[in-house]
């Protein structure tokens, strides 16, 4: 996770943290894709950070390539950042996330867990590995986004 080095409270808050030069894993993949074992490093990072969260039983709810940053690529050392939709709240039924990796139960208006951390991590290295089908991530998004309006989401 991206530490705070500072911040400040008053009048404009903000945080201070680390430059990570080469950005998001989303630029970052976008110019060179992860190799096999960059991508087993994705995993093995991202299972040892929802670990550290949930036991402390905070779901984060919103990762996704745009909200990891890369410091190198040799080794490929990754900070989650943007926990703006990380809760610890037991009993969690909002929609919210990014759908296209976000889990299936986070739209049934019905209580979810942790696990849907672990199917955002899943989708990301999926995505790295196969790529994803975009028609049915589309009419998903649309669906939502019909939620949205509705006032629903």
């Amino acid at each position: 996770m991206v530490p705070i080095v500072d911040f400040q409270e008053h009048l404009r808050p903000f945080f201070v943290m680390p430059y990570l030069h080469l950005g998001s894993l989303k630029d970052e993949i976008s110019q060179i894709p992860l190799a096999e074992g960059e991508t087993d490093d994705l995993l093995f990072q991202g299972l040892t950070v929802l670990d550290h969260l949930h036991s402390r039983g905070v779901t984060y709810r919103d990762l996704k390539p745009e909200n990891i940053f890369v410091e190198s690529r040799s080794p490929l050392p990754m900070q989650f950042t943007d926990f703006g939709l990380a809760n610890d709240l037991p009993d969690l039924k909002i929609i919210c996330g990014t759908e296209r990796y976000a889990a299936p139960e986070i739209f049934t208006w019905e209580k979810y867990t942790t696990t849907v951390d672990i199917w955002s991590l899943g989708v990301i290295i999926l995505k790295n590995v196969y790529g994803l089908p975009t028609q049915h991530l589309q009419a998903r998004e649309g669906r939502v986004a019909a939620l949205r309006e509705q006032g629903l989401a």
